[in-house]
């Protein structure tokens, strides 16, 4: 019986294992490592994105605060960190449009009522 033998190889962040014939097989990170932590952090900035959930932006914050909690539970304190900046970049940006829509509104009733007394 021929036994195939398998070399790790290391590229960058990402492990692969050769058998031999030119076949790489990604491995996967270990649970709870840095490059996990870094991918739950790429993956927690495009969910705030909109990139991975296209719904209102309160869920999205949700799924963002889900991530951010479990980083800083394994002790993942720069990626919570990183992630709680887009998190206040996302609710800053939501709260000017906020007051856009307000001010846009507040506008148009104005218009409405002085179009309303001009015709009395």
């Amino acid at each position: 019986m021929k036994q195939d033998k398998e070399q790790r190889l290391s590229y960058g962040n990402k492990s692969f294992v050769s058998n031999g014939k030119n076949e790489h097989f990604f491995v996967a990170s270990q649970l709870y490592s840095v490059f996990w932590a870094n991918e739950k952090l790429t993956f927690g900035i495009a969910v705030l994105q909109g990139k991975i959930e296209a719904s209102i932006w309160k869920r999205r914050l949700q799924t963002a605060l889900i991530i951010k909690d479990e980083l800083m539970e394994h002790g993942y304190v720069w990626q919570s960190e990183r992630l709680e900046n887009w998190i206040h970049k996302l609710e800053k940006q939501e709260k000017a449009k906020d007051e856009r829509r307000f001010t846009a509104s507040s506008e148009a009733d104005s218009q409405q009522k002085s179009k309303r007394e001009a015709s009395f």
